[in-house]
């Protein structure tokens, strides 16, 4: 190894290890190693520093570099500008910018050896600040429409919606590309959540009239795929989904006046209503849909189509989902009776295979229900057993001439006799509902809502019950101890709600799933704030 080489090889670990006072002393001395190229790939070192991460080394580095350096590229191709691109680095890449403006514009190589530019890399790497900022500095006159279709469908698909809307309204004869086939950018969006302007409304003055009959099914296969999105999002979310939205609506608005009928020919023969009914997308259907109410019949056969050779299927599916076993009533309403009863390859509709399938499920059930209301009972029975005798024991005893309770108009005992009644009461009710879950028939349909409703009203009373036990005693204690004591009575107060705590966080979890699964599965089909009708 000469000499040389032990120099390119002390300052490729200097770049590395963002060790810059090691490589400053080597560059004072021969400062065109600053644009040499040292390593086997044709990298130089600032391109070797940027690729390390070493931001210290390359924001120094970039002081003793010409202009003209930046544009210095590798073997493959590609400068340290599209590297600092790549990794992210935008206040680098800003830096870099202000020494050579026109590094936006100089195109690199990716792994499939075809030319890109800067913007087209921080698209594909998903680097949103990166891309805003580029598209401000980059002449995108020099990218072909080719190019720039695929900068919009990058963008696009990476939800980088403000942009894609900046380059689609910076060349809106993209449509002309678009409509000879390339409805890639379509196709992204029938599979994004999306907001759009006044859905409501005009969707229904659109698909109202004659097309009305067909479409009771689909209304119905709109509303369960509607309702699978999230119904909470923030607002930067939202924000979001509301350019998506208006993006859509330029580009199919633009479409349609550069050759509407060679578009409603492309989202047939593409099936993009197909893709964005099979995606929930109720936003793209509500825009496609708006002019062309006919174009929901074509989706409409073909979901048809679909729904004989795969309900049976589907339904088993998730019908065999132990965790959603009390929403499938749910899932038969979605359908018409003739769908419901067609049958699979062994001849069962989807009914008998729910049945066949659920059996174990059945039984299994059976035993934890009865084995939750047992142990559930006995705490509750327990319960009432003490605030009943509480009652008749009152702290500080009666008066001995007329029965009167000694306490009877301090704040303390009016607490302690509403919590012991209430604790009473609430426990009774405990026990009659457990008492009804072990009389159960426990059939089938009893599982969807009735045996669910008595195990979450059973628990919220039992629940209610211990506090109003507990909230008694604490009650009690203040007034046997408060004249006697200063502390005491505020740490057994506290004391107090640890039970209460640990009855929470140890039950909590089956309260949701319960109540989760008795009451909200009924709505998880049903209509949503956006729908087609």
């Amino acid at each position: 190894m000469n000499d040389e080489d032990n120099v390119y090889r002390i300052l490729d670990l200097a770049a590395m290890k963002d060790k810059w006072s090691v490589a400053e002393v080597i560059l004072r001395k021969d400062p065109s190693l600053v644009r040499q190229k040292i390593s086997e790939f044709g990298e130089t070192l600032l391109q070797i520093a940027i690729l390390a991460g070493s931001t210290g080394f390359v924001l120094k580095l970039m002081t003793l570099k010409e202009p003209d350096d930046f544009e210095l590229k590798t073997n493959n191709g590609n400068t340290a500008f599209s590297f600092a691109v790549n990794s992210g680095f935008i206040e680098i890449v800003k830096a870099m910018r202000e020494r050579n403006n026109n590094l936006p514009n100089i195109h690199g190589m990716d792994s499939a050896g075809s030319a890109i530019f800067p913007i087209g890399v921080a698209a594909i790497y998903g680097h949103k600040a990166m891309v805003s900022y580029l598209f401000e500095v980059t002449n995108l006159d020099m990218l072909n429409q080719t190019e720039r279709l695929s900068l919009l469908e990058i963008t696009t698909h990476n939800e980088m919606y403000d942009v894609a809307l900046k380059i689609f309204n910076k060349d809106r004869k993209l449509t002309t590309q678009m409509l000879q086939g390339n409805l890639g950018v379509f196709y992204i969006l029938s599979h994004k959540s999306l907001v759009i302007s006044n859905q409501q409304g005009k969707l229904k003055r659109s698909i109202e009239g004659p097309y009305n009959s067909p479409l009771v099914l689909w209304r119905k296969f709109i509303s369960a795929t509607s309702m699978a999105r999230s119904r909470f999002i923030t607002w930067e979310r939202y924000i979001l989904k509301k350019q998506g939205g208006l993006l859509l609506e330029e580009l199919w608005a633009e479409c349609e006046r550069s050759g509407e009928n060679k578009l409603l020919e492309l989202v047939r023969r593409e099936k993009l209503l197909h893709y964005a009914a099979t995606a929930g997308n109720v936003e793209f259907l509500a825009v496609v849909i708006y002019n062309h109410p006919r174009l929901i019949l074509d989706c409409y056969r073909e979901w048809r189509r679909l729904c004989r050779h795969r309900f049976s299927g589907i339904l088993e599916q998730h019908f065999r989902c132990k965790k959603r076993y009390w929403r499938f009533k749910e899932v038969e309403k979605l359908l018409p009776p003739s769908l419901q009863k067609i049958k699979n390859k062994a001849g069962k509709t989807p009914r008998e295979v729910f049945t066949e399938e659920h059996n174990l499920l059945l039984k299994e059930g059976e035993r934890w229900m009865k084995d939750t209301a047992n142990s559930c009972m006995i705490v509750a029975t327990l319960i009432a057993t003490m605030v009943f005798a509480a009652g008749f024991t009152v702290p500080g005893g009666n008066n001995g001439d007329n029965g009167i309770p000694i306490l009877l108009k301090l704040n303390a005992f009016r607490v302690f006799v509403i919590s012991d009644a209430v604790a009473l009461f609430s426990s009774i009710i405990s026990i009659i509902m457990f008492l009804s879950i072990l009389t159960s028939r426990y059939a089938e349909d009893d599982f969807l809502v009735s045996l669910p409703a008595k195990l979450l009203f059973g628990l919220t009373a039992l629940f209610v019950s211990i506090v109003s036990m507990l909230l008694a005693f604490t009650s009690t204690f203040f007034l046997v101890y408060s004249n006697h004591t200063n502390w005491e009575p505020k740490l057994i107060a506290a004391c107090a709600c640890i039970p209460v705590a640990l009855f929470g966080c140890f039950q909590y979890k089956l309260w949701f799933d319960v109540a989760k699964s008795t009451y909200w599965s009924k709505f998880l089909f049903r209509p949503g704030k956006y729908k087609l009708y």
